[in-house]
């Protein structure tokens, strides 16, 4: 009992930071899909996003079964400004897809994919050079202690 009052407090003590820190990740997110996006003119339309965790196989599954999912978990490998945005036409079942990210050193990277089979392939990488993206300091005087 006393363990469920403890989380319950942490979690009332830590409410606006937490939800703060998840704006800003998902304010510098959206920016960096947005340069990106636009430093290649790419038109996003009839693709479907997927996550790291959205490739992940459940308990039982069989690897055979899903190739498609495992030949794309090796591109979020690796370090980038923002989050790394995997998008593919038609979903799994589509024969092209586009990942994008931005390397640390603030240059946007496109990946343009082709599904093989059952297998996606990179088939061609570009770079563009862009500026890193600054961002507002985090006001740490807004979180609450209570």
């Amino acid at each position: 009992m006393d363990r469920i009052l403890e989380i319950t407090n942490l979690k009332k003590n830590y409410k606006n930071f937490s939800l703060k820190g998840i704006n800003i990740t998902l304010d510098r997110d959206n920016r960096v899909l947005k340069d990106t996006v636009r430093s290649f003119n790419l038109d996003l339309s009839g693709y479907q996003e997927f996550t790291h965790d959205d490739l992940n196989l459940k308990v039982g599954d069989n690897l055979n079964d899903h190739s498609e999912k495992i030949s794309l978990q090796h591109l979020f490998v690796g370090s980038s400004i923002g989050t790394m945005r995997l998008f593919l036409e038609n979903g799994l079942e589509g024969t092209k897809g586009y990942f994008l990210y931005k390397r640390i050193d603030g240059n946007n990277v496109l990946k343009e994919l082709h599904k093989k089979g059952k297998v996606w392939v990179v088939m061609s990488v570009y770079e563009n050079n862009a500026a890193r993206l600054k961002l507002k300091p985090f006001n740490w005087n807004k979180c609450t202690e209570n």
